[in-house]
């Protein structure tokens, strides 16, 4: 699906301004808990994307496996990490990775994305949008595009996706929706929440990032270097040390910069 590997390809590579950091904030204890209920959560990192904030945080299990994962402060997630052990690799995707790779997988770990989808409707023509829960437009699909995601694959993609009133996205989410589509009508809402398997193959002196859905569909392969140096790896590896930038001056008179667009 277009729309969600370049999200996917999004989510480790996007950052604003950076910045360390330690302790959990209070408000997001709750859904933090929700996932990892038994676990010892800290912040990794700290960026701002899309003027949110967004929490990379670092998970030990209390068998001791590391984890990651991110979170918007408005408590909304953008990926979900487990552990390798805590669900077995799907034989699907072990038979496209044994099947097309000589050199076995490395750093397998299950992951679950979130965005959400609208359909609009401008002018008799029909759109869908895909964003993430910073409000980043990921993708604009036409109606010819929609056509085309009839086939089998496509309503498998689908399957994931959960109908929500509007006023349940996330605020970023409904800001980008009001400010760069207000000339048109959003007829509706969902919610995408896509499993994956995450894996690193190395060929030959590069190593290349391969993500695949639980049912064996390749959802895109990139090149780890890349993607670097993103703080966010999806791996058990620690990252790269990277220069922090110093945080934001919270001026509240200072409007949050326009939806949809990214911070270079």
């Amino acid at each position: 699906m277009k729309s969600f590997s370049r999200f996917i390809c999004a989510l480790f590579v996007s950052a604003g301004s950076l910045a360390l950091a330690a302790d959990l904030p209070a408000k997001l204890e709750k859904p933090v808990k929700s996932v990892y209920p038994d676990d010892t959560v800290s912040v990794q990192y700290t960026r701002h994307v899309n003027g949110v904030t967004v929490h990379d945080l670092a998970i030990k299990t209390k068998d001791g496996a590391n984890c990651t994962a991110s979170i918007t402060d408005d408590g909304d997630w953008i990926v979900i990490g487990y552990p390798r052990k805590a669900k077995p690799m799907p034989e699907a995707v072990k038979s496209v990775v044994s099947g097309l790779f000589k050199a076995e997988a490395n750093d397998a770990q299950p992951f679950e994305s979130t965005s959400y989808l609208a359909t609009l409707v401008h002018e008799g023509k029909t759109y869908r949008a895909t964003l993430n829960a910073t409000g980043q437009l990921l993708d604009l699909a036409s109606a010819g595009e929609l056509k085309e995601e009839q086939s089998a694959k496509m309503q498998k993609d689908a399957s994931y996706a959960k109908p929500i009133n509007a006023d349940q996205l996330p605020a970023a989410v409904r800001d980008t929706l009001k400010e760069v589509f207000a000339q048109a009508k959003v007829s509706d809402t969902r919610k995408v929440i896509q499993p994956f398997w995450r894996m690193e193959h190395r060929m030959g002196d590069e190593i290349f990032v391969l993500r695949v859905r639980d049912d064996g569909d390749i959802l895109n392969v990139s090149n780890r270097e890349a993607l670097l140096p993103a703080h966010h790896t999806g791996t058990d590896n620690e990252p790269k040390k990277i220069e922090p930038a110093p945080a934001p001056a919270q001026d509240q008179s200072q409007k949050r910069p326009p939806a949809g667009t990214r911070k270079r």
